[in-house]
């Protein structure tokens, strides 16, 4: 019969001039997105305390080290872009995890995923999200990735560490996900979805964070498995 040693585990996310709009959600430090056009924030939520989270290769027969872990925080942001257009409305969705690393190897596993699904399709497909990137600069350095739906361009201020790739599903009339395999390597991963929308219409959202989890037991020898565990915000 197994016995449990020890379980880690997460419980529960041109250059033109731009409209610089403050984001409170993490104090430290600042982040903000930003676009081409005003913006008000519909809808914000972010979760109160940190969740732990545990990365890891799976091993059998020997105790795995060293493995990367810290705490991770999750906010989200509904904006309504302002427009012209009579027959439409245009609406994003930011994602926020902040994450901290506190003890491990960065480049060990811990695959981590945060994504946004809206309940209404664009309009004459226009839409777009942050694309996949790799980082060229420090921790602690923010980069700018930038999105653009034609009437308007919009960006966000990721801080990831040089050499770690975030990837993007690949934004649909719906909406966008993205993924990092080594959340060691992030700071605060920030990613946005921008749609088009019939006029007066508010799309509802659904949004995931998925978070590293990692288990190591011992009986005749020692295990560990990884997974990943979601926080969800739903009809956001």
């Amino acid at each position: 019969m197994n016995r449990r040693w020890r379980q880690w585990s997460a419980r529960v996310t041109a250059t033109a001039a731009f409209v610089l709009l403050a984001v409170t959600g993490f104090a430290t430090p600042a982040h903000a997105w930003s676009s081409s056009v005003s913006a008000s924030i519909a809808k914000s939520s972010c979760t109160p305390t940190a969740t732990s989270w545990f990365g890891g290769y799976p091993t059998i027969g020997i105790f795995p080290y060293p493995n990367p872990q810290g705490t991770v925080k999750f906010c989200v942001y509904k904006l309504k872009f302002a427009d012209t257009d009579s027959t439409a409305d245009y609406y994003g969705i930011v994602l926020q995890s902040k994450w901290t690393f506190t003890k491990g190897s960065r480049d060990y596993p811990a695959a981590m995923n945060q994504s946004a699904y809206s309940n209404i399709g664009a309009l004459s497909a226009v839409y777009d999200g942050t694309g996949s990137f790799t980082s060229n600069v420090s921790c602690t350095s923010p980069l700018t990735i930038g999105l653009n739906i034609g009437v308007f361009s919009a960006a966000v201020t990721p801080t990831v560490c040089s050499g770690f790739k975030v990837t993007a599903a690949g934004a649909t009339t719906t909406g966008d996900s993205w993924s990092s395999p080594k959340a060691g390597g992030l700071t605060t991963l920030e990613t946005m979805y921008v749609q088009k929308v019939p006029q007066g219409k508010v799309p509802l959202f659904s949004v995931n964070f998925g978070i590293p989890q990692y288990d190591v037991w011992f009986d005749t020898q020692w295990h560990s498995t990884t997974h990943i565990v979601y926080q969800y915000w739903n009809n956001f």
